[in-house]
């Protein structure tokens, strides 16, 4: 994935040591994510494949996405209420755009593999 090369390192899309254990030390630090969160994500798989295709169908590939993009994508997938309730989740430091990485980061380490 051309994003994530671009922001985690490594050559020809690989990922590096360095961004391995990143991906390790922020998977066992992250807080425990809501319920409702583990239910969107499983819609999404069951109505896209898994969220990566997800991702690359409603983002168009980009590493990152602003919130107007993710409601257009819960939109669609008919939980447009819930918008803002998944997007503090999802983006706790508050930087204004979320990657795949937060929104499924083990899809993420095992497309690094």
């Amino acid at each position: 994935c051309e994003g994530f090369q671009r922001i985690y390192g490594g050559s020809a899309g690989k990922a590096t040591p360095a961004c391995l254990e990143h991906f390790v030390r922020w998977a066992l630090r992250r807080p425990k994510e809501s319920r409702a969160l583990g239910v969107f994500r499983h819609q999404i798989s069951r109505s896209f494949g898994s969220t990566v295709s997800a991702w690359r169908r409603h983002c168009g590939g980009k590493s990152v996405v602003p919130f107007k993009t993710f409601r257009k994508f819960c939109q669609t997938m008919k939980c447009r209420e819930c918008t803002a309730e998944y997007w503090l989740e999802l983006d706790p430091g508050r930087g204004g755009t979320i990657s795949l990485f937060e929104l499924d980061s083990e899809a993420v380490v095992l497309l690094a593999k």
